[in-house]
């Protein structure tokens, strides 16, 4: 959806929050390959107990990243030509797909060279594990004050509420959660949720509100041609 609207109005600040999407879904299925129990003790090939956590910390620094450069891009002036929207899309995709597979490649490949955060699918200490969720908070909270200065739109309204979800579920991850199955660590999950369908579900509704006002107005003019007739 918003590599559409990025065809048709042609603001590079669409392709940047796009690309960040597109991202964080693929980085999504690297994590889920590479956690501990769910396809080997340590994870798929050759990955081991510092490899999911590192990608999960990646996964939830892309989001504010991309929100930093859309209310970045947001207000220029500066559109793509239109000759070269399906280019700018396809180079935007290929090289999120790169990114996403360098990074999965290192952590399961080179997983000896990470920091241990992790021994025995436990945090190793609270220190360590707050390390990532301190990076990725100060991420989300200039993200978060860019485009709270910034906000124009519906989409802008509803990427705050993205933003907000995600940081409270790092907050949760990484300060609050001492385990699996209690209390925050459903919580996580929900906000989880909140941060990956919200922009969806709102540019949904918004596409089916225009179409539904075209096809009134269609109607309404087909109606006036016959009474004319």
């Amino acid at each position: 959806l918003l590599f559409a609207q990025f065809s048709i109005l042609r603001q590079w600040a669409l392709l940047a929050i796009a690309s960040g999407y597109l991202f964080n879904a693929l980085i999504v299925v690297a994590h889920a390959l590479t956690f501990p129990g769910a396809f080997t003790p340590t994870g798929i090939l050759g990955s081991g107990l510092q490899s999911a956590v590192w990608l999960y910390w990646s996964w939830h620094s892309g989001l504010p990243l991309a929100i930093i450069a859309y209310a970045l891009l947001k207000d220029t002036d500066r559109t793509a030509d239109v000759r070269f929207t399906g280019y700018a899309i396809s180079l935007s995709i290929a090289g999120v797909l790169a990114l996403v597979l360098g990074l999965f490649w290192f952590v399961t490949q080179h997983e000896d060279l990470l920091p241990i955060t992790f021994v025995d699918v436990l945090p190793l200490s609270l220190f360590r594990r707050v390390i990532g969720g301190v990076v990725v908070l100060s991420l989300g909270g200039i993200a978060l004050w860019l485009l709270w200065q910034r906000q124009h739109s519906l989409l802008d309204q509803w990427l705050v509420v993205a933003l907000c979800a995600l940081l409270l579920e790092v907050a949760l991850a990484s300060v609050l959660s001492a385990g699996r199955f209690n209390l925050a660590w459903y919580a996580g999950r929900f906000y989880q949720l909140v941060t990956a369908t919200v922009v969806m579900v709102v540019l949904l509704a918004e596409m089916t509100r225009l179409y539904a006002g075209l096809a009134r107005s269609n109607a309404m003019l087909q109606q006036e041609r016959k009474s004319l007739q």
